[in-house]
């Protein structure tokens, strides 16, 4: 359990603590204790667009779009259903969007636009904003959707774990950075996916069989959370390796395309409160990108309407094992803005 003392200090406001305590217990139950097994039914929007929906078996009080990454599983990621179960066991109505091009590792203006066209049938069936988390990639197109001058009022808040804030950039910088050693564990973890990311893209012109290409998938689907990382050096070294290191340049990439897909540039008219986390360490998106972000909705004015904790207890946009306190009580108040609703302190 989280100690009382960890949540608590002199001259704490009730509302701030209360907001703690909430985002403490949740955690403690998507990090910990299975969450209560709310399985997700199969619907489909007004345009005939599939999702997933998550219902709480208690009063709605919010409901939440949640948008993942580059994952192969799409909506059926084993961390991402877990949290979905999660916010809807704490009463949120949770939906998870099938997007096309986040499932194949592939960046098109599809999912945007089925992002935009979500967020307005969302918003036509609810009484109030929609809360929006996203994960990396998808939490930067995410946010780009939410952005859109149509859509002005209809989100909040957004919570981004890892979120790019200009793909152009992102791209360019992968470009200066391919080809060195990883140096630490978690270096070669996020080398080897990175490595496996580029082979499925690649996959046609470097000719894997229907095994090897199975195999690939299989990682990819289950690199995160169930892989060791000795299971994922041996497929590397044996697979991928051989054709030798893989990097961008093998590609072409449309900067239009990734230039709308980026929030960079398009958030002035953006109403909602957009709290994010990201990885000190990030090697994938850069802290950096944030920072960005950050900058860009500061000049919004709106009072208490961005926060930004980068903090070393995530890897990319999964929580790390050990906790310190000074980004544990960071964590609990973003999440915990977003459990209440509430900006004030």
């Amino acid at each position: 359990m989280v100690p009382i003392q960890t949540l608590y200090h002199p001259g704490l406001s009730c509302g701030r603590l209360h907001r703690r305590m909430l985002a403490a217990r949740l955690l403690l139950r998507n990090l910990g204790i299975t969450p209560r097994r709310i399985y997700p039914e199969r619907c489909h929007t007004s345009q005939g667009h599939p999702y997933d929906l998550y219902k709480p078996s208690r009063l709605v009080h919010h409901t939440l779009l949640m948008v993942y990454g580059f994952t192969l599983a799409g909506e059926k990621e084993f961390r991402l259903v877990r949290f979905a179960q999660t916010f809807a066991a704490a009463g949120f109505r949770v939906v998870v969007p099938d997007l096309p091009g986040l499932k194949s590792l592939d960046l098109v203006m599809g999912d945007l636009e089925l992002l935009i066209n979500m967020i307005t049938y969302l918003h036509s069936e609810s009484a109030g904003s929609i809360g929006l988390i996203g994960f990396s990639v998808g939490g930067g197109i995410a946010l780009t959707a939410a952005a859109s001058p149509m859509l002005r009022g209809y989100v909040d808040p957004i919570l981004l774990f890892g979120s790019h804030y200009s793909l152009p950039d992102l791209w360019a910088g992968m470009r200066k950075t391919e080809g060195g050693i990883p140096k630490s564990k978690d270096a070669w973890d996020d080398f080897i996916w990175w490595q496996f990311v580029l082979a499925y893209r690649q996959r046609q012109a470097i000719g894997f069989n229907a095994i090897e290409e199975a195999e690939i998938v299989d990682l990819l689907t289950t690199y995160c959370y169930k892989t060791s990382l000795e299971r994922k050096r041996e497929a590397y070294e044996r697979l991928v390796q051989p054709h030798g290191l893989l990097d961008t340049r093998c590609e072409e990439m449309d900067s239009d395309v990734m230039e709308c897909l980026s929030p960079r540039g398009k958030l002035g008219m953006l109403l909602a409160r957009v709290l994010v986390l990201h990885d000190s360490h990030d090697p994938l998106i850069p802290p950096s990108q944030s920072r960005s972000m950050l900058t860009e909705l500061q000049q919004r004015g709106i009072p208490h309407g961005e926060r930004l904790v980068i903090t070393p207890l995530l890897s990319h946009v999964s929580p790390r094992a050990v906790l310190g306190l000074p980004d544990l009580l960071a964590i609990l108040d973003v999440v915990g803005e977003l459990l209440s609703g509430s900006s004030s302190v």
